[in-house]
């Protein structure tokens, strides 16, 4: 489950920031809200924010990673950001499938990939 989720729309891109643990069902919920999103205001990238998440599991990763595939396939760019070391050491030993995973640093250098600038919330 998602304890709470907030949406940052910065130009083009969206800021998506997860606010507490996940699990299955809770990417979910955020999938379908994140989709609607992007197909409503034509999204062309979106930063998914995990630094408050401390645990992600193989089954987590694959969601997220279904996730961002449909973004994608929508036309927005996505990369998650602000995996902590400890989170990507346990995938990496779990042997969670991460080649469709795109990471990236931070919000700012997604923001920068992504060519995005200026700060509206949402």
């Amino acid at each position: 489950m998602i304890a709470q989720v907030a949406f940052a729309q910065v130009r083009s891109c969206l800021i998506v920031t997860l606010l507490g643990e996940l699990d299955v069902r809770g990417i979910g919920e955020l999938r379908d809200a994140l989709l609607a999103r992007i197909a409503a205001q034509r999204t062309r990238g979106v930063i998914l924010d995990v630094s408050t998440v401390t645990v992600l599991d193989a089954d987590d990763v694959v969601a997220l990673t279904r996730t961002l595939t449909m973004c994608r396939v929508l036309g927005a760019r996505a990369l998650v950001v602000g995996l902590s070391p400890a989170v990507v050491h346990a995938l990496v030993l779990l042997d969670a499938p991460l080649d469709g995973l795109d990471a990236g640093a931070s919000v700012e250098s997604a923001l920068a990939l992504l060519n995005c600038g200026g700060v509206n919330a949402a």
